[in-house]
């Protein structure tokens, strides 16, 4: 585990000196300050100040959600992340160790990508924003009233506000997120070491995608099988009582595919022929 844990931070120490990493931590930026920034101007128009539970309204956007997705597969789309410096570590480590190291670092890279989201988040919204235990004002007034729409903000929606406190909105939306990005990286990571960078990128922008044909009037029981929409709390049926996914079944079903997942991408490098090219540096 000590090896796979160092294939690990041999990928992650060459974030400081890779341009793709500061283009995506300025795409992000530029994304959340799209989104987030109209938030200011309803807080100075309405005098209050706005809790910091923003991300679950964020995700559960489809236009927000298939750009941060898309997002995600630049962060992975060099999978399997294969250059000289690794070379050394095939040496000294199995297959099985390499293999359990890159699928490590998807999980560590996604946690600090939507990390870096919620902070940037923050950091946008610091003038006005105030640490509460409840949904605050400016939240409820949105999900109760037409305000998103007047300025052509994200909705909030009145259904996450009445079946989720605050805190248990934002763990249970992240950690659903956190699952999905996961998922996207290690397809990536399989396809592409099956096939080429090409195939993986592919497949992983049709799975981001395919989410714009379900909320474009596909039946809701699709929703089931895209997991891009399955961190979507608005969407999640919390009784049982529809053709939606429940929570339950997102909490489930996204570690079960982690696990198989994880089994695949070992199993594909084990009896993969990896070549380390000199000139695969990045």
């Amino acid at each position: 585990m000590i090896k796979s844990v160092s294939v690990c931070f041999l990928n992650i120490r060459k974030w400081a000196t890779n341009p793709r990493i500061y283009i995506i931590i300025s795409l992000l930026f530029t994304l959340i300050y799209h989104f987030v920034s109209p938030l200011i101007s309803i807080c100075y128009h309405t005098g209050y100040r706005i809790t910091p539970w923003i991300f679950p309204f964020l995700i559960d956007n489809v236009s927000f959600q298939i750009l941060i997705m898309l997002g995600v597969i630049l962060l992975f789309c060099d999978a399997p992340f294969e250059n000289q410096m690794q070379a050394y570590f095939l040496i000294r480590c199995n297959r099985i160790q390499w293999a359990l190291g890159q699928t490590i670092y998807i999980y560590i890279s996604s946690l600090f990508y939507l990390l870096i989201v919620n902070i940037f988040i923050i950091l946008i919204l610091l003038q006005v924003v105030y640490i509460s235990p409840e949904w605050g004002k400016v939240l409820s007034t949105m999900a109760n009233s037409n305000l998103s729409s007047m300025v052509r903000v994200f909705n909030v929606s009145s259904k996450i506000i009445s079946d989720y406190t605050p805190l248990k909105a934002f763990f249970i939306s992240f950690f659903l997120e956190w699952c999905c990005c996961t998922v996207i990286g290690l397809i990536i990571y399989i396809f592409n070491s099956i096939f080429s960078r090409f195939i993986g990128i592919i497949i992983a922008s049709s799975i981001v995608l395919f989410d714009i044909f379900i909320s474009a009037g596909l039946r809701s029981f699709i929703y089931h099988f895209s997991p891009i929409s399955l961190p979507k709390l608005s969407i999640l049926d919390t009784k049982g009582l529809s053709d939606y996914p429940t929570l339950e079944y997102a909490l489930i079903v996204f570690p079960i595919v982690i696990i198989v997942l994880n089994i695949i991408s070992i199993i594909v490098t084990k009896n993969k022929k990896i070549l380390i090219s000199t000139n695969n540096l990045t």
